[in-house]
């Protein structure tokens, strides 16, 4: 691309119209001069070498065309001898990503930017989810912990039960290596060692939720825990007041019936936690097994919460029980229930290791919040992301 400033034309569908015009402006604060055209189609598969054709645009040395990456260019239209006719990246505003990062001189006609750039795809995978994990809005802070109020990103809690038969503290840094952003800590069956286990992990620096009765719950956050695990109505009273300002809490509703029970419930303990200084609060509208009892009611739950009451706290779901309790492979069921969890706007969900078939759910689950989280900044599917959770299947055969 000639000139400190390239020139480029990117074309759009009628539909992506006003999308493209926005991926445009953002793309001009970069090196490049960019405007919009318009082909008189309704999706990127259907802009053909015609379509391309017929924009009606100069043949110059220093135009780039950049067509949609899912469209049926395969190679440079004999039309244009001298502008560059390349595809973009399959979903729109990952193209800002790309020039950002790598430039968009290694675009080619035959394939979309994400295969184009081969593995340096991954540098801009990096650096979108760096600066999504950066520039937020934080609903609060304790310590370095501070959810979303609304996602992307998607925050891990990796749920991990106490066991003096085990080394708790070995198998936490584990999964914070991993990728949990929260290590939450079940009381378990042996309570013995419990608070111990939970100073040795606030000296270690790990962010550390407590599940525990209210009484040991207090005890944990005095040892340095951030997070108590869970309060109702009904125990709103039980914590001392010097806590309330200073950590924050996971509130439940006080019974499991409908949605709009869960709603009404959650709302009367967001008020009453409010009212009696709680300043940190996350909301959870508590995921029980599919099918039996059903989960559905969690999810609608969280999303009357957020889309139609707009509370400010963070919501959370604990997936353990649907994952679990149901046999089949985590990895597949990880990227679809954080992506239903994040269209209910939560922010924070929770995965266990409890079984032998979601061991290692948390890197699984670290991947799935990536996952949509990218998707969320781009505005796309769960799909041709530049990571993923495909482990025993492939896309497409391998390329000679």
């Amino acid at each position: 691309m000639a000139g400190k400033r390239g020139r480029v034309l990117l074309v759009t569908t009628r539909v992506h119209e006003s999308l493209a015009r926005r991926v445009a402006e953002l793309l001009s604060s970069t090196k490049y001069s960019v405007q919009v055209g318009v082909v008189d189609v309704a999706f990127p598969s259907m802009i053909t070498e015609r379509e391309i054709c017929g924009l009606g645009v100069e043949d110059a040395e220093d135009l780039t065309i950049i067509v949609p990456g899912g469209s049926r260019l395969s190679g440079q239209p004999g039309c244009y001898k001298k502008a560059r006719v390349v595809k973009g990246t399959m979903h729109l505003k990952a193209l800002v990503d790309l020039a950002r990062t790598l430039g968009l001189e290694r675009l080619r006609p035959d394939k979309p930017g994400e295969l184009a750039v081969g593995s340096d795809w991954w540098l801009v995978v990096e650096e979108a989810l760096e600066e999504t994990r950066r520039d937020y809005y934080k609903s609060w802070c304790v310590e370095s912990f501070c959810p979303p109020s609304n996602p992307p990103p998607i925050l891990v809690a990796s749920d991990l039960y106490h066991s003096p038969r085990e080394d708790t503290v070995i198998e936490a840094e584990r999964r914070i290596s991993e990728g949990a952003d929260l290590i939450v800590l079940g009381y378990g069956r042996d309570k013995s060692g419990y608070l111990a286990v939970v100073k040795e992990l606030v000296d270690k620096g790990f962010p550390t939720a407590v599940d525990a009765p209210i009484e040991t719950m207090v005890g944990g956050l005095e040892a340095g825990a951030l997070i108590g695990f869970s309060l109702d109505i009904n125990t709103l009273d039980k914590v001392p007041r010097r806590l309330r300002s200073e950590k924050a809490f996971v509130i439940l509703p006080s019974s499991l019936g409908s949605y709009e029970s869960r709603v009404e419930s959650l709302l009367k303990t967001l008020k009453r936690a409010r009212d009696s200084g709680y300043e940190k609060l996350v909301v959870d509208t508590v995921a029980q097994p599919l099918l039996s009892p059903g989960a559905m009611d969690s999810f609608l739950a969280a999303r009357v919460l957020k889309k139609g009451y707009r509370v400010r706290e963070p919501l959370m779901l604990g997936i353990n029980n649907i994952v679990e309790l149901s046999d089949s492979d985590s990895q597949g069921s990880l990227p679809v229930l954080f992506a239903l969890a994040a269209e209910a706007g939560v922010s924070i969900l929770m995965v266990s290791e409890e079984s032998w078939k979601t061991r290692g759910a948390t890197l699984e689950a670290r991947i799935a919040a990536d996952m949509v989280s990218l998707a969320l900044r781009w505005g796309s599917t769960i799909k041709d992301l530049g990571v993923n959770l495909l482990i025993h299947k492939e896309k497409r055969p391998d390329e000679p």
